[in-house]
């Protein structure tokens, strides 16, 4: 019991500092860069406040605001799924024994997979449905 408590302690610290290491570094990696050129034509154009349109993959046009919202929470669910799964790993390697244990952390591991399935599938979904309708 001892060396489970152990164990968590030291995993609670790389957690720990893995986040304040990620937070330190938001503002590097999540900088925007600015470009300070002016419009040669002299006539100032209106910004879209959605964004401008781009194409897609597939040649459909989508909004640059819905391509980052599914990109950004593709990117947090996958991290979240990783996160499960690797705790789901840790309660199965330190059962000794416990079948209890062994148990929960299959199940866990189980549940993640099944979690990051439904996302690849739901992607699958949003991604067809995105070009049905933009054509």
């Amino acid at each position: 019991m001892y060396l489970n408590k152990f164990f968590m302690k030291i995993f609670k610290k790389y957690i720990i500092g893995y986040m304040i290491f990620s937070f330190m570094f938001l503002g590097v990696y999540g900088s925007v860069s600015v470009n300070a050129q002016e419009d040669s034509s002299g006539v100032s154009r209106l910004q879209n406040p959605l964004g401008e349109m781009v194409t897609g993959e597939d040649g459909t046009v989508i909004n640059p605001l819905i391509k980052k919202i599914i990109d950004t929470s593709l990117g947090i669910l996958g991290s979240v799924t990783l996160i499960v799964f690797v705790i789901g790993g840790f309660l199965w390697l330190t059962s000794a024994g416990n079948e209890q244990r062994v148990d929960k952390g299959t199940k866990t591991m189980l549940y993640a997979t099944i979690g990051i399935l439904v996302i690849f599938s739901s992607y699958a979904i949003l991604s067809a449905l995105i070009g049905v309708i933009a054509k």
